[in-house]
């Protein structure tokens, strides 16, 4: 048992992204990659470079929908990314937004907000879920235009 564990935790993997909003470094969001699970979903890491998102609010980001063959199938509104989004799972039944922060790795054929998005990670730092809730708050849009430029840039 003790020996599983060990090797568990010496598999998995940690992504950190670092984030600019308007050009200005305002931290880094670490993940812990949930390869183990899905080892395909972690091919695609290398690929992800730059991505932007363009809303970070809750509404924008929320995940409505349970987990599919191990993997999300996620409605995140209008918000279209090329490589990936963070969101939160909400619970349709009692309304309840999760506490656990999520990045989401789109499929490769990209069919728009009802596409499967691969489970990448979970925050893991208390610093993290205080900087998503920063950018949550400061990227709150007026007539669809994001008041900030924020951007991630993800390395293993």
């Amino acid at each position: 048992m003790i020996i599983l564990f060990l090797i568990n935790y010496v598999v998995a993997q940690i992504l950190y992204c670092d984030v600019k909003v308007d050009g200005i470094e305002k931290g880094q969001l670490t993940f812990q990659l949930q390869c183990d699970s899905t080892p395909q979903s972690c091919l695609n890491i290398q690929e992800l470079q730059d991505f932007k998102l363009s809303h970070i609010s809750e509404q924008k980001m929320e995940i409505t929908n349970p987990i599919i063959n191990k993997k999300w199938k996620s409605e995140i509104n209008n918000l279209y990314t090329q490589f990936g989004a963070i969101g939160q799972q909400r619970n349709i039944e009692s309304g309840e937004v999760d506490q656990t922060y999520t990045i989401f790795l789109n499929k490769q054929e990209f069919d728009g907000p009802k596409s499967q998005w691969l489970v990448i990670g979970n925050i893991i730092r208390q610093e993290d879920k205080e900087l998503l809730n920063y950018l949550k708050w400061t990227s709150q849009s007026s007539n669809q235009i994001p008041n900030r430029d924020i951007k991630f840039k993800c390395s293993l």
